[in-house]
């Protein structure tokens, strides 16, 4: 426990405060944990272990189409980030095919250092429960892009009305000036 503390301290997604012999933990708000779905987190078909694989991988997939998550690393590279062996990873991926999780997928490129064809996983995030996940987040994307809209276009009007608010006071000052020549 208190390595999984100093970790998130490390990383800055907490920091810890002492009272005497007391502890508070501050949650940084810039900084966001992954969502899991309660179908994903009781879904019996997956093994402890899958389910820490693809929590690990979760932050590397492009979601594009929030159904599926795509990853193009190479084992090795997932090996690196992840801190488990490329074999271990072999393991998984053939275990997560023979489910119909995971579909992995050659691509055209080649890889620049070997020249050996590249590969994309392609997770199938429906069929074991983290879709919604990246549904809701799109979702929340989507609220925050049209209420930043919202204040700008606010803002805007706000602007405009004080112009029009201006320019009848001058047409008002006008009128009384010449009272005879302007009309509205």
């Amino acid at each position: 426990m208190i390595k999984s503390l100093q970790k998130l301290q490390k990383d800055s997604y907490i920091t810890i405060h002492k009272n005497g012999r007391q502890n508070y933990y501050e949650f940084n708000p810039y900084k966001t944990f992954e969502g899991f779905s309660d179908k994903f987190i009781h879904n019996k078909d997956l093994t402890l272990n899958e389910k820490g694989y693809l929590t690990a991988l979760q932050r590397y997939m492009r979601t594009d189409d929030g159904e599926t998550g795509k990853v193009s690393f190479t084992n090795k590279e997932i090996s690196n980030k992840l801190n488990i062996s490329e074999r271990e990873i072999y393991n998984l991926d053939k275990s997560l095919q023979n489910k119909n999780y995971l579909t992995i997928v050659d691509n055209k490129m080649k890889d620049l250092e070997t020249g050996c064809s590249t590969k994309t996983k392609v997770f199938n995030l429906n069929d074991y429960g983290q879709e919604i996940v990246f549904i809701l987040k799109a979702h929340h994307d989507k609220i925050n892009e049209h209420e930043d809209r919202l204040t700008k276009l606010e803002k805007e009007s706000e602007e405009k009305n004080k112009l029009i608010q201006a320019l009848l006071a001058e047409n008002h000052k006008l009128k009384e000036l010449h009272p005879t020549e302007l009309t509205l």
